[in-house]
């Protein structure tokens, strides 16, 4: 059975946005989060990271480090608060590439659609504005053998750089 998700960007909008992050010791989670996400537990929603990136692609990191920072976040500090998350997926690629899995297109999404793990009508993507904010004027139709499933809800609620509106989107959950 499905279930309704936040999925939520890592950079920007779980921590401190630290351009070409790669090291644990650099990681700053933003003081909101925490409240905000046991509000969301309270809603029934479940969590997904869903986040570019382009450090693998430039080669200033390795995925190894890319892993070693989302462990620290979903096993090490959000797990002390009760917060757990059921997937981790990361676009590796540069903006030059192209690709499909890279946000604001739906391809690391997609993945846990294809598995029947999240309500497409339930779900909400949560970003940092700066290239979520691309996917909001798009709904993004999922195929399967060429039939269209339904539209992903690409709800883009931005907190991070702008602090509050999470706080304040919540509301506007269903």
């Amino acid at each position: 059975m499905s279930k309704k998700y936040l999925l939520l960007d890592r950079d920007g909008t779980l921590i401190k946005h630290v351009p070409y992050l790669h090291r644990v010791k650099e990681v700053e989670i933003l003081p909101e989060v925490v409240p905000v996400l046991i509000r969301a537990l309270e809603m029934n929603f479940r969590f997904g990271i869903v986040t570019n990136q382009s450090v693998i692609g430039r080669g200033i990191a390795s995925s190894g480090d890319v892993n070693r920072v989302n462990e620290f976040l979903c096993d090490e500090f959000f797990k002390l608060c009760g917060i757990s998350f059921d997937f981790v997926h990361y676009c590796p690629h540069i903006p030059e590439d192209k690709c499909l899995c890279r946000k604001p297109n739906i391809g690391m999404i997609k993945i846990e659609l294809a598995i029947g793990q999240i309500s497409i009508y339930e779900s909400f993507m949560i970003g940092n504005p700066n290239l979520s904010v691309l996917s909001i004027k798009t709904k993004k139709c999922v195929r399967q053998e060429g039939k269209c499933l339904g539209l992903v809800k690409m709800a883009f609620f931005f907190f991070g750089c702008l602090r509050a509106p999470l706080k304040n989107s919540l509301k506007l959950l269903p």
